[in-house]
């Protein structure tokens, strides 16, 4: 309960590690020290320590290719890229990757950044450039899930920043493997409007700029050449205002004053009163779901991204996983 600014965070950290390391094989200790550093990264936010960075960095990449500490680590990732610039956790994370032995957690960590990029969470600061070479140096690295991941965040870079920032810069990229990203950046649609386009650039409708993250905690697998990524991460972020459920009327039965509710238990300390919720909205969003496109589906997002995206870092997993499918929705 102290105030932020009196909170030794960075003694903390420092302290903790002295006592017990990152590195504790207890998964369980190791779970709740995952759970302090978000919870320090929430509550001291932009005046979290840069010398800590490096310390939780190192403790994730340890440690995110182990099963029952996956979706910990992808939670304190998001925690960091929403508490920090972008600009100073995404080269942080860069760095370690690249010198990284696990190809398991080389994979993992590609693996959430296809994720972050997909779903806007890294945000329209993102040094694309530098990042499309930091790719291009992973696939000298020998092992296919590597590769498999570095394509898959391409593919999202594309995506999300548009073709003008990535495909200049794989001229130099192997013909093999280059047909193989080629083969890949070819399935997004040529006409795709990218969420945060070249500064000068149009953006893309009434979401673009704002992260939208839908972050599952499920594990994923890394090996398979062009295999799917399905590991993503969770990140909090405040609540939309209740008055965006006048946009819902398009909706035809859908009741504002429901959905309203519903938000409001999304934040209950019961952990059934916020499944009840989570529920709620998901048949709600089911059975009148707003036309894609129009504004009452603007609405809809502008109530209900922001309440679900904080539950994808629900201590329950199973709540997190169905405030995904409700985010799915919209």
């Amino acid at each position: 309960g102290a105030e932020p600014e009196r909170i030794p965070v960075e003694a903390l950290i420092r302290v903790l590690q002295h006592r017990m390391g990152c590195r504790d094989v207890n998964f369980q200790v190791q779970l709740q020290l995952f759970e302090l550093f978000q919870a320090l990264l929430a509550k001291v936010g932009a005046g979290f320590p840069r010398g800590c960075v490096a310390l939780i960095l190192e403790a994730v990449v340890d440690k995110i290719a182990e099963p029952k500490q996956r979706a910990a680590c992808h939670s304190t990732l998001c925690a960091l890229v929403e508490a920090l610039p972008v600009r100073v956790v995404v080269p942080s994370l860069t760095a370690m990757v690249a010198a990284c032995r696990s190809p398991k957690a080389d994979a993992e960590v590609l693996s959430w950044l296809s994720t972050a990029i997909s779903e806007g969470l890294l945000g329209p600061t993102l040094d694309v450039p530098s990042l499309v070479r930091f790719i291009k140096a992973e696939f000298e690295k020998s092992p296919p899930a590597i590769k498999t991941a570095g394509v898959q965040v391409l593919v999202a870079l594309r995506q999300t920043y548009g073709p003008s920032q990535v495909v200049p810069l794989l001229a130099d990229v192997k013909p093999q493997l280059l047909a193989v990203v080629e083969a890949e950046l070819a399935k997004v649609p040529a006409d795709a409007t990218p969420r945060f386009p070249p500064p000068g650039a149009a953006a893309a409708g009434p979401r673009a700029g704002k992260p939208a993250a839908k972050l599952s905690v499920a594990a994923s697998g890394s090996g398979g050449m062009l295999s799917s990524r399905s590991s993503k991460a969770a990140t909090p972020t405040a609540a939309s205002t209740p008055s965006a459920t006048s946009g819902f009327q398009a909706g035809a039965q859908l009741s504002a004053a429901a959905v309203s509710a519903a938000v409001q238990k999304l934040g209950d300390s019961s952990w059934k009163v916020r499944q009840e919720a989570l529920g709620s909205l998901e048949r709600t969003l089911r059975s009148t779901r707003p036309a894609p496109g129009t504004p009452a589906a603007a609405s809809a997002a502008a109530l209900l991204v922001g309440p679900l995206r904080t539950r994808l870092c629900d201590s329950n997993k199973n709540l997190a996983a169905q405030a995904l499918s409700a985010l799915a929705l919209l």
